[in-house]
């Protein structure tokens, strides 16, 4: 199994592997479609944000969209690559989609007409990540290279900004969430860029001015490991960061640099967001709770109706190397066999890809 993924809205599982066959279940564990068309194992997948539609990535060097609603294919799209890192819609509406490939190149589709709007080569190495702002007018880009470029998707004139100050490759970008229609944060500030790298550093970069550095250039790893995937809370105090050392996830104080606290993970964490509330982290091993480690005075819960739905819903699964844990406490033991190699958890769901091509679903009840 190479990918499990969920849609926007937790009630559908998208699976795929080595043997070229996606699957897209229902929550609960019922098989819902089965796509073939792929020549080659399927790498990646990935829902638009209305969750109809789902991309994949190939080894075959093409990329092919899918229609939920009818099962149907929709495109094949020549992607000319065979080691894609990243695939991804735009928001807010997912009228692009991109791929970030090893070759270097990052690739545009209209979803709507399969047609490639742009192939962009900015780096000399290969692009590991790729994000759009909220209203996906700007692109960033990262790369092997140590680079970082920022492009302006509205304005095709302008020239593409390379930040630099990485010294090793850099891992993961990822913007903040900025209020609708603007280029500022909840907390009033520009909207900002965070960038992690190899060289055991974080960054972040003012979109507003080009991608100037911020005041805190940057927040060090004690023990100079890699850093995998960053974040920013909703309200935008708090930066969470994961990396190879001692398998936690680092909170920091987005301001001043200070660590604020971290969560021991018991297994290795590569990517990891905020939960809308602010209350969790979604990583790719489950879902941890931020409240017991993040001070009241330094971080602050958003309570807006949507979004304490998104808190109360959720409950703190995660899957460490033989348990699915719930908060602190081990839940279920998992026999070497059902031991996973991809994970997804939200709400009462945790669903385990194994390396036999197999999916497990798993029913928690909440506390």
């Amino acid at each position: 199994m190479t990918r499990v993924v969920l849609s926007p809205d937790s009630q559908l599982v998208a699976s795929s592997s080595e043997d070229a066959i996606i699957k897209v279940w229902l929550r609960k564990g019922a098989e819902l479609w089965t796509f073939k068309g792929h020549s080659a194992g399927v790498t990646h997948v990935a829902f638009s944000a209305d969750g109809r539609i789902l991309a994949s990535a190939s080894r075959d060097q093409t990329v092919r969209l899918w229609d939920i609603t009818t099962g149907t294919a929709l495109y094949t799209l020549e992607s000319q690559s065979d080691d894609a890192f990243v695939l991804l819609f735009s928001p807010p509406d997912g009228q692009l989609l991109a791929l970030g490939s090893a070759d270097a190149t990052v690739k545009l589709w209209n979803v709507v007409t399969g047609a490639l709007v742009d192939r962009i080569q900015d780096h000399a190495g290969a692009v590991t990540n790729i994000a759009f702002s909220p209203d996906g007018r700007f692109l960033a880009s990262c790369s092997t290279d140590a680079t970082i470029v920022l492009r302006d998707l509205a304005d095709a004139g302008a020239s593409p900004r390379v930040l630099r100050g990485h010294s090793s490759p850099v891992n993961s970008i990822t913007f903040s969430q900025a209020l609708r229609g603007e280029s500022k944060n909840p907390d009033g500030g520009p909207l900002l860029l965070v960038s992690c790298s190899d060289d055991a550093t974080i960054r972040t970069w003012d979109v507003a001015r080009g991608g100037a550095r911020s005041d805190v250039v940057f927040i060090e790893a004690n023990d100079l490991s890699p850093v995998y995937s960053v974040a920013f809370s909703p309200d935008m105090r708090l930066i969470a960061s994961c990396g190879s050392a001692g398998h936690a996830v680092a909170l920091w104080d987005r301001k001043t640099g200070v660590l604020q606290g971290s969560i021991p993970a018991a297994t290795a964490i590569r990517s990891l967001s905020f939960s809308q509330c602010g209350r969790y982290l979604e990583t790719d091993r489950g879902v941890l709770d931020v409240r017991p480690v993040s001070r009241p005075q330094s971080h602050t819960f958003v309570e807006s109706p949507l979004m304490e739905k998104d808190a109360t819903r959720s409950i703190a699964l995660f899957i460490a190397e033989d348990w699915v844990k719930r908060g602190n406490q081990n839940a279920i033991w998992l026999p070497e066999e059902y031991r996973a190699t991809s994970v997804v958890a939200r709400e009462d769901v945790v669903v385990l890809g194994h390396r036999s091509g197999g999916l497990t679903f798993i029913m928690i009840s909440p506390p």
